[in-house]
């Protein structure tokens, strides 16, 4: 936990620059945080700094109801291009009605802006169709030109063109969603806020003027990052680094396809190319370099996306063969110490077998099958994970 009187000291600066521990110094007035394993400020400060980039972060932050995703959200109010969007409907981002130009993308983002989601589970737990429409929009707005004809007008369609950054707050509903379905594509990237920070309330409600605050040394802030992004660039180290990251994603989040009765397997996809999402992420590690200039804090938030990047249900197979530092378990080692279903926990692992990440050696009886990373899959984790 942060000492604001410590962080005081650290911060005294006689330019006009402000640096991230001046906000944490801040935040810590009203709010109870621990920067040493939570790194969901720098990723919001990061994602609205990565609107100057060609290809801006989108990115979704799971974390529990209740555990002020919103309020951190809040903290870029005072930025011009600042847009928190609380009720989402299939009509929202695009229309052919003349009387609304368009939609709110033309009337109110513009060409550059930065979208926030304080609760996209509201769109998770809609009935299929609807989420489907509205991920379709999403994947449209993220390409950068997008319209929608009324049916009835004359071939004159309201474009929209331009970029923006998306940062959209989920419960761990999302998990169900992004493993099973692939209505997104690579176009968000994850961040899972385990170690969320809780609200002091006896400074809370009393603290208006510490919000206030913090939101214009926020926008001065994102100002003076913008300006500066251009001067920072990756090293051909760190690009290694964020190419084995985009790899081991695409490796372990591969599709595998089954039948719907049966459940055996019936096809196997294969590994998604990585450009989008090097763009992705070689984006937020750069506006992570822009925000705190901590490379070594940097690689481990971007190790941090790479875990919540991947289906849940598969990470938690996969760190359980980090954690053993066995060369090989058994899947009853494996069921034990999942809090699932020991049918859902064999078809993870049988998933992981087929896309090559387990290699399996098989016995006649099936449950002394022995189980162990595939060598080109752990010689992947140890160079971008381990």
């Amino acid at each position: 936990m942060y000492n604001k009187v410590t962080l005081a000291k650290e911060t005294k600066s006689t330019s006009n620059e402000i640096n991230f521990d001046s906000i944490k110094v801040e935040l810590s007035s009203y709010l109870q945080l621990d920067f040493d394993y939570d790194f969901m400020t720098e990723i919001i400060l990061a994602t609205a700094v990565s609107i100057e980039l060609d290809y801006p972060v989108w990115i979704m932050i799971i974390a529990p109801p209740s555990t002020g995703k919103t309020e951190m959200l809040n903290i870029l109010k005072a930025d011009k291009y600042f847009h928190s969007i609380t009720c989402l409907t299939n009509k929202f981002f695009f229309s052919g009605d003349e009387r609304s130009q368009g939609g709110y993308m033309n009337r109110i983002v513009k060409n550059k802006g930065l979208l926030a989601f304080p609760d996209f589970t509201t769109v998770t737990s809609l009935e299929h169709r609807k989420r489907k429409e509205i991920f379709n929009h999403l994947r449209i707005i993220h390409d950068g030109r997008a319209g929608l004809g009324s049916g009835i007008d004359t071939g004159d369609i309201n474009y929209w063109e331009g970029k923006v950054a998306v940062v959209a707050c989920v419960t761990e509903s999302i998990n169900k969603i992004k493993d099973t379905e692939n209505d997104l594509g690579d176009r968000f990237i994850y961040y899972n806020n385990k170690f969320w920070r809780k609200t002091k309330s006896f400074h809370f409600q009393r603290n208006l003027t510490g919000r206030k605050k913090v939101q214009k040394i926020v926008k001065k802030f994102l100002d003076q990052r913008r300006k500066k992004l251009t001067s920072i660039n990756i090293s051909s180290t760190q690009k290694e680094f964020l190419i084995d990251v985009c790899k081991f994603i695409s490796h372990a989040r591969t599709p595998v396809i089954r039948n719907g009765y049966s459940r055996e397997i019936i096809e196997v996809h294969q590994p998604e190319g990585i450009h989008r999402l090097l763009n992705a992420i070689e984006g937020l590690f750069k506006c992570l370099l822009c925000v705190n200039g901590d490379e070594s804090r940097s690689r481990r938030i971007i190790r941090q996306v790479a875990f919540a990047s991947i289906p849940a249900s598969r990470y938690q197979v996969i760190s359980i063969f980090v954690s053993s530092r066995k060369e090989s378990l058994y899947l009853d080692d494996i069921t034990k110490r999942i809090p699932v279903s020991v049918t859902k926990t064999r078809r993870d692992v049988e998933d992981l077998v087929a896309i090559k990440v387990l290699h399996c050696d098989k016995h006649k009886d099936a449950n002394l099958n022995e189980y162990e990373f595939n060598p080109n899959f752990q010689q992947l984790w140890s160079k971008c994970i381990a």
